[in-house]
């Protein structure tokens, strides 16, 4: 029998965290943004989530002043060997 040591946090007090932080401030949205690659604005550009037709759709269902957080997962395989100066 192996034993496995996990690691997590708590993923709300991280947002919380990241949210409150004036450092982060002028790199997070808070509302959905229409881009357009034109002058005439017949032609929407997509580079970012808060770009979406996703975002706006789900803003709307929202009330006046709430705004959409969207927290992505993600995990892959990667083998960590060092995690807080021990080897993992």
């Amino acid at each position: 029998d192996e034993a496995f040591v996990v690691y997590s946090c708590n993923i709300m007090e991280c947002v919380k965290a990241l949210y409150s932080d004036p450092e982060f401030s002028q790199h997070l949205n808070y509302a959905p943004e229409h881009h357009y690659v034109d002058a005439d604005k017949t032609t929407r550009m997509y580079h970012d989530i808060h770009m979406g037709k996703w975002w706006w759709s789900t803003q709307a269902t929202k009330k006046p002043k709430a705004t959409v957080i969207p927290i992505i997962l993600s995990s892959d395989k990667t083998q960590v060997t060092m995690f807080r100066n021990e080897l993992a």
